[in-house]
């Protein structure tokens, strides 16, 4: 049979963890309160846009999950990766996202 998992909330980031979550085969509202406690055990290499050399350096500074991340300051983030990764790693572990959804207005007519 064929499995699918849902995942939704209140923005693009918290929809895309819930729907890892609820893999496989399962749905979820992820919620802000939930999204904090979920977050806070969530390794930071599981952020979108955290890749390796990202990562390597945030352990070297100690932090290995979000919960760790939360602890350390913007200004600390924006100095150590820069003004515009420093802002999106200190939202993303406190489950910001105030990326716009944009959709494509184009209608399929037909299929075929």
């Amino acid at each position: 049979g064929l499995s699918a998992s849902i995942g939704s909330g209140p923005n693009m980031l918290l929809a895309r963890i819930a729907t890892r979550t609820a893999k496989p085969d399962g749905q979820l509202y992820l919620t802000p309160k939930a999204a904090f406690d979920v977050l806070t055990t969530m390794t930071v290499r599981s952020l979108p846009g955290v890749g390796y050399h990202t990562a390597m350096k945030l352990q070297s500074m100690n932090v290995f999950n979000c919960g760790n991340l939360r602890d350390v300051t913007l200004h600390s983030l924006q100095a150590e990766f820069g003004p515009q990764i420093g802002q999106g790693l200190y939202d993303s572990c406190r489950g910001i996202d105030n990326r716009k959804i944009q959709r494509d207005k184009t209608i399929q007519k037909s299929v075929g």
